[in-house]
Formats: C-alpha cells, sequence, structure tokens
C-alpha cells in the first residue's frame, strides 16, 4: 500500500486516509495505523532498500503459508494496493489509477506470483 501511495511520489492525504480506512479491517488498529502513518518513514518516498526488504519479507512470509491461504493472502494484498491507487485519482478520489500507480501495482503482483509455493514450484 505504501509503495502505491508513493508511486507518484507524493502519498497524499486521500491515500493516506485510504490506508488508515483499511488497516483496522485487517486486525491493526486505527491508532496503530495513524502511528505508522505519522512515522518519519512514511514522511518521504520509499526507497528501493525498502522494496528489497519487502520482497524478502514477502517471500519467506509466502512459502510457510499453505496454498488456498496464500492465494487469497495474494488477492488482499493487490485489493489493498487497489484502494489505495484509487483513493485520489480522478474525479473526487472515482476511478483513475495513475501509469506509475498501475506500475507499482504490476510489480506488486509480479514480486507476489514468483514466490515459490511449500512445493516448490512457482505461483
Amino acid at each position: 500500500m505504501v509503495f502505491v501511495a508513493w508511486a507518484d511520489g507524493n502519498a497524499d492525504q486521500l491515500e493516506k486516509a485510504a490506508i488508515l480506512d483499511a488497516l483496522p479491517d485487517k486486525g491493526l488498529s486505527r491508532e496503530m495505523a495513524s502511528m505508522m502513518i505519522a512515522h518519519e518513514w512514511f514522511a518521504s518516498h520509499p526507497t528501493e532498500k525498502l522494496w528489497q526488504v519487502w520482497e524478502e519479507f514477502v517471500t519467506a512470509t509466502l512459502s510457510s503459508v499453505p496454498a488456498h491461504e496464500r492465494e487469497a493472502l495474494m488477492d488482499e494484498i493487490v485489493d489493498l494496493c487497489y484502494v489505495v491507487a484509487h483513493a485520489s485519482g480522478g474525479f473526487l478520489g472515482m476511478g483513475k489509477v495513475s501509469q506509475s500507480e498501475s506500475d507499482a501495482i504490476d510489480r506488486v503482483i509480479a514480486t507476489l506470483k514468483r514466490n515459490p509455493s511449500p512445493d516448490g514450484l512457482l505461483l
């Protein structure tokens, strides 16, 4: 979600609000989500190093999740990315996803799909 919010070079208030609204439904309190958004690491565009750390985390996490749960988790991650992308695009945040946001989502999807399943097969 963070990478998509920053994809166009600026995480605006509507994108931050979308993150704040989405995370409590995923088990993270609104207070914790607010602290995360206010933290200095979110104050600037995420680095390539942060992306690499996320890729390593995703690889480790998805490789240990059963296939039926893994697919659902991957879909949920992509859906959350689209929530952020739609938050500030177009008229009143309805619709338009920028090319840079689309590229960021494509990269998330590619990262998720190249993770091996527990049986060693690529997804």
